[in-house]
């Protein structure tokens, strides 16, 4: 688990990095988990034949990592 927290850590100040270059040349950068959470439902709608409400599982997701 430390590892992973570490290696997390590198990735998000890398990131962030990327994304302050972005805003400086006028992009609006996107963190991505729309895209994921939108592609996961549709997996499960194609596995399950139902699709889980998108925006209320990317709100919970943001909520749980607003928490720690």
């Amino acid at each position: 688990l430390g590892i992973i927290h570490h290696s997390r850590k590198r990735f998000n100040r890398a990131a962030e990095s990327f994304l302050g270059w972005a805003r400086q040349h006028g992009a609006t950068p996107r963190d991505g988990l729309g895209m994921l959470v939108e592609q996961a439902a549709e997996a499960f709608r194609i596995w399950r034949g139902v699709r889980p409400p998108s925006p209320q599982v990317l709100a919970e997701l943001r909520a749980l990592m607003a928490a720690h």
